[in-house]
């Protein structure tokens, strides 16, 4: 009889133990469940912001690639100007160098 009631102790004790591992073994897997869940929502807000960044980027990229190009635009209109200001110069300078060499009174005749 006390062999038995030992036996049945020890059964008891032992599925008592199986008992309070499979709890354990729940509460690691609920931990690891709400680990990846954070993680999960870590991903996701980090694709939205990686979309929002990317398109922010390709708004000051196109931003951007205007200034570029207004800037182009002016430094040329710029350059067209400067350029009539010299030929205009150079014409006024053509027209004087005429007008002196006829006006010389040390000019030869010949």
């Amino acid at each position: 009889r006390q062999k038995a009631a030992t036996h049945v102790e020890e059964e008891i004790h032992n599925i008592r133990m199986a008992l309070k591992q499979e709890q354990d073994r729940e509460q690691a897997v609920a931990q690891a469940l709400a680990g990846i869940d954070q993680l999960r929502k870590s991903v996701e807000t980090g694709l939205q912001q990686t979309t929002e960044l990317s398109t922010q980027l390709r708004v000051l990229n196109g931003d951007f690639e205007q200034h570029k190009a207004r800037q182009h635009e002016q430094r040329i209109a710029q350059l067209e100007e400067q350029s009539g200001e010299v030929e205009q110069t150079r014409q006024t300078l053509q027209s004087l160098c005429t007008a002196v060499e006829q006006c010389k009174p040390w000019k030869e005749v010949e």
